[in-house]
């Protein structure tokens, strides 16, 4: 009997988690659109999205900020250990979990889009490639270098680690165990992406965060991983380094290659963590 009512409270508490992420997400956005609506009279709706979409990132930036405090005093009351896997070697398991972060990223990310657009019949670099990745998709990784790094490649990874792997899990390996609770929680990651390319990418890559976070048994492991891949991300996109340098069909498969190969390499070092 105890053993089902600590399953039905975490259920419980699963539903009251993604409840406040929506809420919060949606809130802020909705506050921001208020506020504009009132100080811009007369304003139609198409200027009202152009000015959320300018906007996006700091709308983001708030309400994920916000999050971080919740979730966090949430993680730290409920699943945060004194037994942290980086508390020996820290140096050892922090490289290990940048480069599998990083090299786990590149090779997803370039795999998953060269599928998607193999379905979609998009070739590489006709203006079909140019237009959608300058899409809304993309839109976060605009404007000043600096918010999109503080954003982006800080905030964002914190507060997602946070509510997924963090609580959300948490409460998952509660009621169904790790295996099950990894696929779960790696679907709704996937989901909250609202777009099919990242959202398959996001489910693929919260496997890689949960794994290091199971061997590391510690929130900072995927969060780690997290920033440095969207820090990449932020950087690549900015300084345009693969329309600069890999700018061939050739030179992306070799980058998504060696990139799985060193994600791979490193996996495999995370797994023999004593």
């Amino acid at each position: 009997m105890e053993k089902v009512l600590n399953k039905t409270k975490a259920l419980g508490m699963i539903i009251a988690a993604l409840v406040v992420f929506l809420l919060i997400s949606g809130a802020v956005g909705f506050g921001y659109g208020i506020y504009i609506g009132l100080t811009h009279r007369g304003i139609s709706s198409g200027e009202l999205e152009v000015l959320l979409q300018s906007n996006g990132i700091y709308i983001t930036g708030i309400a994920d900020l916000i999050l971080i405090v919740i979730f966090g005093i949430w993680y730290k009351k409920g699943f945060a250990t004194s037994k942290s896997g980086m508390s020996v070697n820290p140096v050892k398991k922090i490289l290990l979990s940048v480069i599998f972060g990083l090299s786990a990223g590149i090779g997803l990310a370039v795999m998953v889009t060269l599928i998607h657009f193999e379905a979609m019949n998009i070739k590489f670099l006709d203006p079909k490639y140019i237009s959608y990745n300058s899409s809304d998709s993309y839109s976060l990784l605009r404007g000043n270098i600096i918010i999109q790094i503080l954003v982006v490649a800080i905030i964002a990874p914190i507060c997602e680690e946070l509510v997924f792997r963090g609580v959300l899990y948490g409460y998952l390996k509660r009621i169904f165990g790790v295996i099950i609770s990894v696929i779960l929680v790696s679907i709704m990651f996937g989901l909250v992406h609202m777009n099919i390319e990242q959202g398959v990418f996001a489910f693929l890559f919260s496997l890689c965060l949960l794994f290091a976070y199971e061997k590391f048994t510690t929130i900072w492991a995927p969060i780690l991983m997290h920033v440095f891949n969207n820090l990449y991300s932020v950087l690549a996109t900015y300084y345009g380094f693969e329309e600069k340098y890999i700018n061939t069909q050739t030179l992306v498969f070799v980058e998504m290659f060696v990139a799985l190969i060193v994600a791979i390499v490193s996996g495999y070092f995370i797994s023999k963590k004593k």
